[in-house]
């Protein structure tokens, strides 16, 4: 590349009907100072360049980095968000077991629950037949020793007015009939 010095000391050979020296001189000067500014502005304009390259490199690796911390947030992001949807289905599923559980254990009792009523409402009706049963064995037995039984009236005319001798044998048979009427289970467990 020409430098301004190289202009500046550029000789030229002199010709018969050749150009003005001076003006030659002088027209070299202006084309070396405004060469010179070009250069600065060149040189100037280089440095801009580099200082915009190292800019864009320092940019550049910016870049990079927030490229790679942008995937490696989604990277994260996209794992946790696995994660939460895995440990969600694990939370449903163990839900799901445990109402499946519950509900089992609550038809499980409820089962045992109709168990025990069927079990009480049959001991119910055989204790209601026992009874009914038993009361009226009572009852029979109640209305044949009523049968049996003297009205109060017969038997305070029996105790006033005893038969004659001559009926003894007839007063002892009423004798052992009140005896035996004491001794019965009527008088006994009243």
């Amino acid at each position: 590349m020409l430098k301004p010095m190289d202009i500046h000391n550029k000789e030229f050979k002199k010709a018969v009907r050749g150009y003005d020296m001076t003006e030659v001189d002088e027209f070299l000067d202006e084309i070396i100072v405004d060469y010179e500014q070009m250069q600065r502005e060149l040189d100037n304009l280089r440095g801009q360049i580099s200082s915009y390259g190292d800019n864009l490199t320092a940019y550049k690796e910016r870049e990079t980095t927030l490229n790679n911390t942008m995937i490696a947030a989604q990277t994260f992001a996209d794992n946790l968000r696995k994660e939460a949807q895995t440990q969600a289905q694990m939370t449903i599923s163990d839900a799901q077991n445990q109402a499946r559980s519950i509900l089992a254990e609550a038809e499980n009792r409820i089962n045992a629950l109709k168990d025990s009523y069927a079990f009480l409402v049959g001991k119910y009706e055989e204790t209601k037949s026992n009874l009914t049963a038993y009361l009226k064995a009572q009852t029979e037995m109640v209305e044949e020793y009523d049968a049996d039984l003297l009205s109060t009236e017969d038997f305070m005319n029996l105790i006033n007015n005893p038969p004659a001798a001559s009926e003894e044998s007839e007063e002892t048979k009423i004798n052992d009939k009140i005896k035996e009427l004491m001794d019965s289970k009527i008088y006994k467990t009243r």
